[in-house]
């Protein structure tokens, strides 16, 4: 029983620190596309640089920033939902007491006693 428990938590541990690393590498990912979107002088600096590229090397370059970007909003998305306290109210819906309330109303309405 404890050598079970021990595996489950073990894995719990890896697939946090998994998780914790494709976060980390995901916002680092996004540094340079945001700074691309966010600074003018940034933009006229990369734009210089790729006007000697190819077509497929702008392409390329334009597509993984812009995944980089949606990944990295995403993910502070799912942070931020994730950590947000509920409010207080929908706490109190969803309390012992109120359940009870709508199981007896439930049970008024469907004529059971």
């Amino acid at each position: 029983m404890i050598d079970a428990v021990a595996a489950i938590a073990e894995a719990a541990i890896a697939l946090a620190l998994v998780t914790l690393e494709v976060v980390v590498v995901v916002l680092v990912a996004s540094i340079r596309p945001w700074r691309y979107v966010l600074s003018s002088i940034y933009r006229s600096e990369v734009d210089a640089r790729l006007s000697d590229q190819g077509m497929v090397c702008r392409v390329w370059y334009f597509a993984w920033g812009t995944l980089a970007l949606f990944a990295s909003v995403a993910v502070i998305g799912v942070l931020v939902w994730f950590f947000w306290p509920e409010p207080a109210d929908r706490r109190n819906d969803l309390s012992v007491e109120n359940t009870q309330k709508v199981i007896e109303r439930v049970r008024t309405l469907k004529g059971d006693k």
